[in-house]
């Protein structure tokens, strides 16, 4: 996809670490990615040789918003 939303849950009982790249997201983008974590309310741009680290605590969710670099995600 182009654009899209994911969520990550954490339902266990621990932390769990995880690290997001492009191709999690299922992008296959030559052009860099401009990701939001909404939650957070933190924007960065990953590109594909490139990853993000999480820790998402328990019982807890990681929400992102993506689209290409060239438009602009809207913060609520």
């Amino acid at each position: 996809p182009d654009a899209g939303w994911v969520g990550v849950f954490n339902r266990g009982e621990k932390a769990k670490s995880l690290t997001i790249t492009l191709e999690m997201l299922g992008i296959d983008a030559g052009a860099p990615v401009q990701v939001r974590d909404v939650w957070n309310e933190r924007t960065f741009t990953l590109r594909r040789a490139q990853h993000r680290d999480y820790e998402i605590e328990p019982h807890d969710v990681l929400f992102l918003a993506f689209k290409p670099q060239k438009t602009q995600i809207k913060s609520a």
